[in-house]
């Protein structure tokens, strides 16, 4: 058999010549296969061919170039079989982990009907009976307070010719609001590892929810959503056990087909919590970045998160706090800060949630609690605010499409709403004029305003960027006397960096002090503005430090970079600690086109810092190195090794035979029709063996076989021509392996308490005729607030 797969390997490189092994494989095999986590580890190398270490079993090409996703049996070690002298390619553990949906918010009643909207349901032919309840959609009782889509509407943009993936807990595609929007083509079930992402737990309803706020229909049904015309896929990851390396694959799935992922999830809202994406996940996003919608950067929308009342805040969030994510934070009815939305300067923009009596109203799993039961009036939290935000934005894509992902971000940025704050806030000026809070970004999403910019803006250049070097800093931390680390950027940095202008700003630092949460940090430019990256999280007692951890702040948009730039640290009156190193990244503008360079080129320079000391040969000698953890709670100093000489490596290792119950969507890169919106998707589980080949080329395979002429001939020539083209070399470090799996029991600590089942069950009893599911966390303002 193993004869047999590699005749097949053969054959298809020998007939390849003009693709690299990668691109032949993926193409022949462009699905996730089932995993077996109960009797396997896996974990994702970087190398051209997937050969050379016998003893890892190939499971698939990962979707990101020499990218390949290998197991081993349960408790064999990854070195095992490894020879020591040969090039070690690099490793990224696929860690499995449990991610969960962002906590909703206790129940309250709904909206009251609104005469006003009468008119808007004539016009639109809205019989959707919930209608009136939505009043972010048009809000004709406090006038203004609304996302502004009416308008939009008007001009018949609607969502057309945008698909909206929603990476969440599944989505119910045989929904009357949502069965004509859905995406087959864009779906994908990482938990149960099938093609269709149907909720199967009792609480799977939060992905359906989201979507339904996105595109669901006008018809006679809930709600509408806000790009009805607009088409829904479902990446179903919070519902069981998930590696990294499945993860990275749901972050881009189906890139070139799904425009936006709409992410209402992340770690957890304790305020004691620092956690980011691994790396191959920042890997996989960086991949959607440059390579997805054909080049233009897919768009990743991400819920600012709910632990305000904890003490949290998003820049110690990783996925929030990334430069390729837009940030979404959340307003009540009113404008009023909700007491759940988490505040940092990585927010971009904000759209309209819950918090006094009136909630998101929109579709629900079907049968969710009774089998009538498809709609809610209950949604909330910033998990309710993200989608809209995505709904928004598939009208931008439909009447821009060549729209870049940094375009949305420009837009979002020049056409926020400025609108009046609660008593003891203030709006920031920055240094071009523009308003910004850490609460809600740029202001309110408009989507009329954002619609028509879209329509004659013009595009921006392409990205460049200063990543300086770590400056070892030692600075005293004593008492809450604010110090200051200046970290200078010269002519010379910002002339090498080809920036026009600065978009986004990292501060990445090191800090050792007994009550890690304790501390204010915040960033003045050269030009004086100041911007708060993260106030003290006081519920984060640990005295575990920050390692290489990175804030982000979109609020020094359009600056220059030449100058000082002071790192301000304010602790507590009691507490003493130390300022270990800073480093500093500013990310923009490019002033040269020409001179651009894709940051997936210098990866492995800036951001692949990966221990390989495990696989140290015993006499050679090791070199400290920090690396950037996922985790800064779990995150320990890491060495690296001198490079091993090369040799050959031996011939490749197997290929995983996939199960033969799971049916596979067409390639996961390449864009597909949407389904025709008279029919309704079915899950067929019958399916035979897939081959790892198809076609012709297996037919090919089979013959090779069967010829013993052709095998001998075939055999030793693929034999020769993988050793030949598997020898590559190891530049400055690229290569390397992770010595050690971290531990993620706490990743994304989110759940629905039994307390808050009770307070439903309550409310339920005292208002029989509402049949609409609800989502709820305990509420922790004083109860006079409650309603």
């Amino acid at each position: 058999m193993a004869v047999f797969k590699w005749v097949l390997w053969a054959l298809l490189t020998a007939q390849s010549t003009a693709k690299s092994a990668w691109e032949v494989a993926f193409d022949a095999q462009p699905d996730p296969q089932p995993r077996n986590y109960a009797n396997s580890d896996y974990f994702v190398a970087v190398m051209p061919e997937p050969t050379g270490v016998p003893a890892w079993t190939l499971v698939e090409p990962m979707p990101i170039r020499d990218h390949w996703l290998f197991s081993v049996p349960k408790g064999q070690k990854k070195e095992q079989g490894i020879d020591k002298r040969q090039a070690l390619p690099i490793i990224y553990d696929a860690k499995v982990k449990k991610l969960h949906k962002r906590v909703p918010l206790p129940p309250r009643e709904d909206a009251a009907e609104v005469p006003e909207l009468k008119a808007i349901e004539d016009e639109f032919s809205i019989h959707d009976p919930l209608f009136k309840s939505q009043w972010y959609i048009y809000n004709a009782a406090d006038a203004g307070n609304d996302i502004n889509i009416v308008k939009a509407w008007r001009k018949n943009i609607t969502g057309k010719g945008v698909t909206v993936a929603v990476i969440d807990d599944g989505l119910d595609y045989t929904h009357p609001d949502l069965k004509e929007a859905f995406s087959k083509e864009g779906s994908w079930d990482y938990n149960d590892h099938q093609n269709l992402p149907e909720p199967k737990l009792g609480d799977d309803n939060h992905g359906t929810r989201c979507a339904g706020e996105i595109a669901a229909a006008h018809n006679d049904f809930c709600g509408v959503g806000l790009a009805p015309d607009a088409k829904v896929a479902g990446i179903r990851i919070l519902s069981g056990a998930l590696s990294d390396a499945d993860e990275a694959r749901a972050m881009i799935h189906a890139m070139d087909h799904n425009s936006i992922y709409s992410c209402s999830w992340g770690p957890s809202d304790n305020g004691r919590t620092v956690d980011a994406p691994p790396l191959i996940v920042k890997r996989a996003i960086l991949e959607g970045i440059e390579n997805g919608r054909q080049g233009k950067g897919s768009v990743y929308v991400f819920a600012a998160g709910n632990g305000h009342s904890s003490g949290d805040n998003c820049n110690y969030d990783g996925y929030t706090n990334s430069i390729y994510s837009i940030t979404v934070a959340a307003t009540d009815r009113y404008n009023r800060h909700p007491y759940y939305g988490e505040s940092c300067s990585a927010n971009m923009i904000s759209t309209y949630s819950s918090n006094s009596q009136y909630y998101i109203t929109t579709s629900d799993r079907v049968g969710n609690r009774s089998p009538s039961d498809a709609c809610t009036g209950r949604h909330s939290g910033t998990s309710a605010a993200a989608p809209l935000a995505a709904g928004v934005f598939a009208l931008v894509l439909e009447q821009r499409p060549e729209l870049t992902w940094r375009d949305l971000q420009y837009l979002c940025r020049e056409t926020g709403k400025k609108f009046e704050l609660e008593p003891g806030l203030e709006w920031q000026t920055t240094h071009d004029g523009k308003h910004y809070h850490n609460h809600y970004g740029y202001g309110h999403l408009d989507a009329d305003d954002i619609v028509e910019k879209a329509k004659d803006w013009e595009l921006v250049g392409p990205q460049s960027w200063h990543i300086g070097e770590k400056q070892e800093a030692n600075l005293p931390i004593k008492g809450a006397t604010p110090v200051e680390y200046n970290y200078t950027v010269s002519q010379e940095d910002w002339d090498n960096a080809n920036l026009k202008h600065i978009e986004h700003v990292n501060v990445v630092i090191s800090v050792d002090y007994p009550a890690r949460g304790g501390i204010k940090y915040s960033l003045r430019s050269p030009s004086g503005f100041v911007s708060v990256l993260a106030e003290r999280r006081l519920n984060d007692h640990t005295n575990i430090p920050l390692v290489d951890w990175q804030f982000m702040s979109v609020a020094h948009w359009g600056e220059q970079g030449v100058g000082n730039w002071s790192l301000i640290i304010e602790g507590t009156d009691d507490k003493n600690g130390t300022l270990k190193d800073v480093k500093l990244k500013l990310w923009g503008h490019a002033k040269d086109a020409t001179k651009v360079r894709r940051f997936s080129d210098v990866w492995d320079k800036y951001e692949n810092h990966i221990d390989r000391n495990d696989y140290a040969p015993a006499n050679e000698q090791v070199s400290s190195a920090q690396p950037e953890p996922s985790s800064t709670a779990e995150a320990e100093p890491a060495s690296t090794s001198q490079e091993p000489p090369e040799v050959l490596p031996e011939p490749t290792s197997q290929i995983e035979q996939p199960p033969d119950t799971v049916e596979t969507p067409p390639p996961s890169t390449v864009e597909s029709p949407p389904p025709a919106t008279s029919s309704e998707p079915t899950n067929d589980d019958s399916e035979t063996e897939k081959s790892p080949h198809h076609g012709i080329l297996f037919y090919l395979g089979v013959t090779a076989v069967g010829t013993s002429i052709l095998a001998v001939i075939i055999i030793p020539i693929a034999y020769w021509r993988m050793k030949r083209t598997s020898r590559f070399t190891i530049d400055d470090g690229d290569f390397a392996l992770i010595a050690s799996d971290v531990e993620l029991d706490d990743f994304h600590d989110f759940a629905i308490s039994s307390e808050d089942e009770e307070n439903d069950e309550l409310l339920e009893s005292e208002n029989d005729s509402r049949q609409n599911n609800n989502d709820h966390v305990e509420d922790h303002r004083p109860s006079e607030n409650l309603l």
